[in-house]
């Protein structure tokens, strides 16, 4: 395995010639029920079969990962799975059904061809009745103060199929996000993962590293910032502008707290925060707290600003502005859709996609407002993926095909977030997003 790149493509040998999209099925949600009421029930969206790193499939696996520095000398790595994602199988009648994953990872200091240091650990778990579960575990991994690519590769053995991820570790000093760790349980048994939670849970903090557990004082400088979270959306792939980044000089100190037993939390409200202990608060741990329901789509807000990307003006003008929009909405996708079948069908699609943004892309905003979410939401999931520790670059179509798309994002270093990827923005990208917006205006953005 190359140390600086993993590649995750589907197994489709399909051209490019127009953009083609895909379309991974997903389970009814309570937005569905709000909209187009009226409309009979109709067979799912029959979309592509292939995996892909960022639908619903995702190679079967979805991992997420987080890491800790809880010393000088050794960082945890935390992950989580869905047992619904993993095969289980026995080996005779009467036993019990078992998965079993697989978890490899080299973590490699920049432009180093060797690993520093690598190592594998198994995981099994049992039949829950039919019940999902999400399994979490963590591995203690050696490591001194500095910067490093953690790569991961997590295989299903029951199926033997694998993903690769790579995931940065920023040891640099005590100051940076991964010297936090953040859990909805006192106990800290069960971390956090991907820097966003639901407002109004209550979020247990500690940093030994900082001095920040049980039987020390708060350090001085540490400070929970509130920042404001009206982000504009990002420009059209075509655009010469680029995306608004937040300023760091807008955070107001919302506290921390303690309970009876002398454990530091955060309850705060929907918004984003930072948590940080450096006296110019440029170093610290971002935290998006999003409406309960996130990532999912269950509101009327939630349901109207994602149509910003195929609406005119004067048509989300229209939709937005009323008070109960519901009926514009149906009419907007009955009209793109030319039925109310088609128009269903359109909805689980397009929401479908806000929400595996949400998943996959949250920052200081919500993951359908990022480079990514705008580019997976009206193009979605493309053949391939070459990842770097800094960059992806999305392929529709054959890599080597010269009537294929190749979109480069570009890691960005934000101390509010360490997710944000920014498109490499061209004029020639204006012709494919016309494209694509007029697939979706016309009701054909499937391959049917």
């Amino acid at each position: 395995m190359k140390p600086d790149r993993i590649t995750i493509s589907d197994t489709s040998s399909q051209k490019a010639r127009f953009i083609r999209t895909f379309f991974c099925v997903i389970s009814a949600v309570y937005f569905l029920s709000l909209i187009l009421t009226s409309c009979a029930d109709t067979k799912p969206v029959q979309g592509n079969s292939n995996k892909y790193l960022y639908g619903e499939e995702n190679y079967k696996l979805s991992p997420d990962y987080t890491i800790y520095h809880q010393s000088d000398d050794s960082s945890t790595l935390y992950f989580r799975i869905g047992s619904k994602n993993l095969l289980y199988t026995r080996a005779g009648t009467g036993d019990p059904f078992e998965a079993s994953i697989k978890i490899h990872y080299e973590l490699y200091r920049p432009n180093d061809r060797s690993p520093l240091d690598s190592g594998s650990f198994v995981m099994k778990d049992y039949n829950h009745g039919g019940v999902s579960i999400a399994l979490s575990g963590s591995h203690t991994i050696s490591a001194k103060p500095g910067i490093y690519s953690l790569h991961l590769v997590m295989t299903d053995l029951k199926r033997e199929e694998s993903v690769e991820n790579i995931v940065p570790v920023d040891k640099s000093s005590v100051m940076t996000a991964q010297n936090f760790l953040l859990s909805h349980r006192s106990d800290f048994t069960e971390p956090l993962f991907g820097h966003y939670c639901a407002s109004g849970d209550t979020l247990f903090v500690t940093s030994p590293r900082l001095g920040l557990n049980t039987s020390l004082q708060q350090p001085e400088n540490l400070k929970f910032l509130g920042y404001k979270t009206d982000i504009r959306l990002p420009p059209p792939p075509f655009s010469s502008n680029i995306p608004e980044l937040p300023s760091m000089e807008d955070g107001i100190n919302v506290g921390l707290h303690r309970d009876s037993l002398n454990n530091w939390y955060v309850l705060p409200e929907s918004g984003f925060y930072f948590l940080t202990a450096t006296a110019d608060e440029k170093s610290g741990y971002p935290l998006f707290i999003a409406p309960s329901s996130y990532p999912k789509v269950e509101t009327f807000d939630q349901l109207v600003w994602p149509l910003r990307y195929i609406t005119s003006k004067n048509e989300f003008e229209q939709i937005s502005g009323k008070s109960f929009p519901k009926t514009y909405i149906d009419n907007f996708w009955i009209e793109c859709g030319g039925t109310k079948d088609r128009a269903r069908e359109l909805i689980k699609t397009y929401y479908s996609r806000v929400e595996q943004a949400n998943t996959f892309f949250s920052t200081y905003t919500e993951g359908w407002r990022t480079d990514r979410g705008m580019i997976h939401l009206i193009f979605g999931n493309p053949n391939k993926i070459n990842k770097t520790a800094e960059t992806e670059t999305w392929i529709y179509g054959e890599e080597r095909n010269p009537a294929s798309l190749i979109l480069t994002f570009r890691r960005i270093n934000h101390p509010l977030s360490d997710n944000v990827f920014l498109l490499t923005r061209e004029p020639i990208l204006k012709q494919y997003w016309e494209q694509m917006v007029t697939a979706w205006r016309q009701g054909r953005v499937f391959n049917d």
